[in-house]
């Protein structure tokens, strides 16, 4: 597997806030939105292999993406994984290009941040080529 990124986030907000809709139509949360924002003001600074990713999004590659979410107590209990997932990876679309579809290995963990960490959102992402994905479903096969 390549390395194509990896950063350090805030908590995302709660999917379940994502998208309003009013009769004239649907719009994204303004808290959506900032945190989009923030997100590309930490990938901006964060390692990233920018040739690696234009190679991947030409050919159209599967990713390997680690979500390691670190929650204070207060929070453990009340967080879904599946609801913290949706915005970052929809922000990681727009950064990167490449669309979330690709995800071929989606490994999300939730813990209690240990003293000293602050909450928040550890993400990797990883080039797969087709045969690593064949060895992850299919161990020990060859071809």
């Amino acid at each position: 597997m390549k390395p194509l990124l990896h950063a350090t986030l805030p908590i995302p907000p709660s999917v379940n806030s994502r998208t309003k809709i009013t009769r004239h139509g649907g719009y994204e949360d303004p808290k959506v939105t900032a945190y989009k924002w923030q997100c590309k003001e930490c990938w901006r600074g964060a390692w990233r292999d920018r040739e690696a990713i234009e190679q991947a999004r030409a050919a159209k590659s599967w990713l390997y993406v680690s979500l390691h979410i670190w929650l204070p107590e207060s929070k453990m209990e009340i967080r879904d994984v599946d609801n913290m997932l949706q915005v970052p990876i929809n922000a990681l679309k727009e950064e990167i290009g490449i669309d979330d579809a690709r995800i071929a290995d989606l490994y999300p963990r939730k813990r209690l941040a240990p003293r000293g960490i602050d909450p928040s959102l550890l993400i990797s992402v990883m080039e797969m080529s087709l045969e690593e994905l064949e060895q992850d479903i299919f161990p020990g096969r060859t071809a």
